[in-house]
Parts: structure tokens; sequence; C-alpha cells
């Protein structure tokens, strides 16, 4: 099964140009079976697409990237978004970790090579995994 871990989408995330329907039909194409909408610091498409979500014929996962105080989170499994996670605030890495983790979620170091994102993993702990490229 080969499911892309980090897709965004325009309605939540300003460095995306698709739609989640855009999205879906481009994971078809590409012969995936299935994708994670992990938005910028928002998991607000599982509201505002709660029907599409429920009718699609195609797995689709709502998580997040969060920013840190060290660079980007992925997270998957959560309920909800700490309280202290706004748009483009920045959450302590460590304390976000521990929230996905208590929640039974799963989270790993998004783009660890971009710039000083790779430094960070040094100093937390309760990654699930890394990002590769």
């Amino acid at each position: 099964m080969i499911i892309d871990m980090h897709v965004h989408e325009s309605m939540h995330s300003p460095c995306s140009e698709m739609t989640l329907g855009e999205a879906v039909a481009a994971a078809r194409f590409h012969g995936l079976d299935g994708i994670c909408i992990t938005d910028h610091d928002s998991m607000e498409i599982q509201n505002d697409a709660a029907d599409y979500l429920r009718t699609v014929d195609f797995p689709v996962f709502i998580g997040v990237e969060l920013s840190t105080t060290v660079g980007h989170i992925i997270a998957l499994g959560l309920h909800s978004l700490p309280k202290s996670a706004h748009y483009f605030t920045t959450v302590s890495a460590q304390d976000f970790i521990n929230y996905v983790n208590a929640q039974g979620g799963f989270c790993f170091a998004a783009h660890p090579c971009r710039g000083s994102n790779g430094i960070f993993l040094n100093f937390v702990k309760g990654l699930h995994g890394i990002e590769q490229g």
C-alpha cells in the first residue's frame, strides 16, 4: 500500500494550489492507495470537507504539519490540536510530540534536510519517524 503522508490542499494551506478533490484525483492518477492531508497548522479541512470525506471512495486521512520551535512536525491520529496551536504560531516541539503521543497518534519530522530543521532531531524524544527527502 502506498500512501502520500504529506499533502496540502488549497483551502487551508497557502503553499498548495490543489483543492482536496484535485489532490484525490492526482493521487488516483498516480496509482496511490491513499493520502494524508497535513495542512499547515490546521485540521479544519475535516470540518469544511466533511461531506466530501464521507462520500469519496478513496482513503483520505487528516493530520497536520505543525510549526514548532525547531521545525515542522507532521502528526496523524489526533482528535484535535493543542489550544496553543494557531495558524503559524510556534509551539514547543517536545510539548507537541508529547501531546501527540498522549492521544495515541504518531508524528515524524517533516523535510528534515531543509534549512535548520534537521538539527532538532537531537533535541526531541518520541518522534516515530523522519520524512525522507
